[in-house]
């Protein structure tokens, strides 16, 4: 599993070097960010699906519309209670003007990487498995950002300052996603919470050029 994470990880720098496909968000310098989740998961979506087709993981999956409103209002309620009510006194937490295109551009660009991950992470028992494995990948996206900042594209050296701040979102953000998963047992509900709860902050967060 860490592999397909590794490869992932390492073609996307390989192709942020050539080019980011998602540089159009006009980002300073956290554009390189959403493109490098949004590549990572692609690749890490394809590795499921041939993990799968080949029964390396055989679990079947139907749409659950139940699931996934319980993952929107969850995700509602963290960015309105926890965000905009809570957290707006340090960070700001709310959309304006051309933030609000960019949402969900970066919720559509973070959703396959949640996917993948809830489907190949979650299930993993025993729980210390599942916890060390989460935390694990997430510092492979760590080190693999950074890695590729300072060597591949020293423009964005800025990333350096807040990828580990950005870590720490990631986990934590895991760990809510594993409340609703708990609520719905669907891996695709709780990747939609995380890629909303993502996406509002990434929009609202970064700074616009």
């Amino acid at each position: 599993m860490l592999i397909r994470y590794i490869a992932a990880c390492g073609t996307s720098l390989i192709i942020l070097k050539l080019g980011n496909p998602l540089g159009w968000l006009r980002l300073f310098a956290t554009d390189y960010l959403i493109g490098f989740i949004f590549l990572t998961g692609l690749f890490l979506t394809v590795a499921v699906l041939c993990a799968r087709r080949e029964a390396v993981i055989d679990r079947p999956y139907s749409f659950n519309r139940r699931a996934v409103f319980r993952a929107a209002a969850a995700a509602a309620y963290v960015i309105v209670v926890l965000g905009l009510l809570v957290s707006s006194h340090v960070l700001n937490m709310s959309l304006s003007g051309n933030r609000w295109w960019r949402f969900p551009v970066i919720f559509a660009a973070g959703l396959p990487f949640f996917a993948s991950d809830e489907w190949m992470i979650r299930h993993l028992e025993p729980r210390w498995k599942c916890i060390g494995v989460a935390l694990l990948t997430r510092g492979l996206l760590l080190a693999f950002l950074i890695a590729g900042v300072l060597i591949l594209n020293r423009e964005n050296v800025f990333l350096v300052l807040i990828a580990p701040l950005i870590t720490l979102f990631w986990i934590g953000l895991w760990f809510a996603a594993g409340v609703v998963y708990k609520s719905t047992s669907d891996p695709y509900a709780a990747a939609i919470f995380s890629a909303l709860v993502q996406g509002w902050a990434f929009a609202a967060w970064f700074v616009i050029l």
